[in-house]
């Protein structure tokens, strides 16, 4: 792992550039972005291409505001596959931002997760459904080493089952499905 951030969760734009070149640099295959920003960086943005360009796969988080019509970055960057919470009952969770440039649902609340000292705690947040999403790429990848980003991105459209809105009719991108996805697997 590459790791950006302070003991405290925070990071300058600077380290995390470092932390993405690193990963381009030493041969990386898939970068878990799980965190958001609300401001537009240039620089980030140019580190995203870098790496797309050099056959980096890039998974973020789209943020944990609940709010529509609006995702943070870098998942806001088309390089990147933008994955939001679903909740337990299958419907877009409340905290998950969500907009068009959402590439994908995925289960986000009271996941169970590993823990200091050998335990497990239940987290919720879209970092959590980031997290299943590049799990499901990196078996992926595994299968087919020759994935692309630009193929990443397809395998992952393909790959989803459609969300049911309150009124019963399927819109926007579903949540993955690992089974699915390795259908279109070539």
């Amino acid at each position: 792992p590459v790791k950006a951030f302070d003991h405290k969760g925070s990071a300058y734009v600077s380290d995390i550039i470092k932390g993405i070149d690193w990963c381009v640099h030493n041969g990386i295959d898939i970068i878990n972005m799980s965190f958001g920003m609300k401001k537009r960086s240039e620089a980030m943005l140019e580190a995203v291409r870098n790496a797309y360009r050099s056959g980096v796969i890039i998974v973020a988080s789209s943020g944990n505001d609940g709010r529509r019509g609006h995702i943070d970055y870098p998942a806001r960057f088309s390089q990147t596959i933008s994955v939001g919470a679903i909740d337990r009952k299958g419907g877009i969770a409340a905290f998950s931002n969500r907009g068009k440039r959402i590439d994908v649902f995925a289960p986000g609340e009271k996941v169970l997760s590993t823990w200091p000292n050998r335990r497990y705690h239940e987290m919720t947040g879209t970092s959590m459904a980031t997290s299943h999403v590049t799990g499901i790429l990196a078996l992926a990848l595994a299968a087919n080493a020759s994935l692309t980003p630009r193929k990443m991105k397809r395998l992952v459209a393909l790959g989803q089952l459609p969300l049911k809105s309150k009124s019963g009719k399927s819109r926007g991108p579903g949540r993955i499905d690992a089974i699915r996805a390795f259908r279109y697997l070539k």
